[in-house]
């Protein structure tokens, strides 16, 4: 794992294969796609996502985070904490416009699942784009594990029948967003906390650091004025 961590130290996208066998991603594709036909959950307007279902704290996918959370730690060289997860069931025409993620998903893993038959066979994988590195095209089973919260990223127009990935976010434990442990759950599988209370806790961390750093300065003062410096 030394040449993962330096790379993705250097790069900031490492690629690791076969995380899950075929069959596995065959149990994952039919249980999102019986998810997805029954409790539609699809936004409109100005959303990245726009058009597509998306599920946010699903009980298989937060076990997911959960088991996948050493094996990233392994990959990346850091002390992670798990934040969220979810997972994607594409259609034909949708595209995932150009965006960053937010401060939960300062490292993020991407797993392929599945797609249609037809499009597998013809077309393979559909490329994940992330700017200044060259298209990644995973195989079924497939992780790539990037920074999504500084790295753009995106996908062109799917033309196939459905097609189906998620995503495991994570924080550094030593970073400036570890306040962001569980997505501020309080524990994994819970539901989202809201908006509104998950940008209260980014005011609080943030004027929580200000006041360390004012408080760091004044001792700093102090002393080289003890000092005579």
């Amino acid at each position: 794992m030394q040449d993962k961590q330096a790379a993705f130290q250097q790069h900031g996208v490492i690629k690791i294969p076969g995380v899950l066998d075929p069959a596995t991603c065959e149990l994952l594709t039919k249980y999102v796609r019986m998810k997805a036909q029954n409790f539609s959950n699809i936004r409109k307007g100005n959303d990245p996502l726009s058009g597509v279902h998306r599920e946010y704290g699903d009980p298989m996918m937060e076990t997911l985070l959960d088991q996948f959370t050493p094996m990233i730690e392994a990959a990346t060289g850091l002390s992670l904490w798990p934040t969220l997860s979810f997972y994607y069931h594409y259609t034909h025409g949708n595209i995932l416009a150009p965006h960053k993620d937010r401060s939960s998903c300062e490292v993020v893993a991407g797993l392929c699942i599945g797609a249609d038959p037809e499009y597998r066979k013809n077309m393979g994988s559909w490329p994940l784009l992330i700017k200044d590195t060259a298209p990644l095209t995973l195989d079924y089973g497939d992780l790539v594990i990037f920074r999504g919260h500084t790295m753009q990223h995106w996908r062109e127009k799917f033309t196939g029948a459905w097609f189906i990935s998620a995503i495991f976010g994570y924080v550094d434990q030593n970073g400036p967003f570890s306040f962001q442990k569980y997505d501020q759950r309080s524990a994994l599988g819970k539901k989202h906390v809201g908006m509104l209370r998950w940008y209260f806790g980014i005011f609080r961390a943030l004027l929580r650091e200000n006041i360390n750093n004012a408080a760091i300065s004044s001792s700093s003062k102090k002393g080289r004025f003890f000092f005579g410096n």
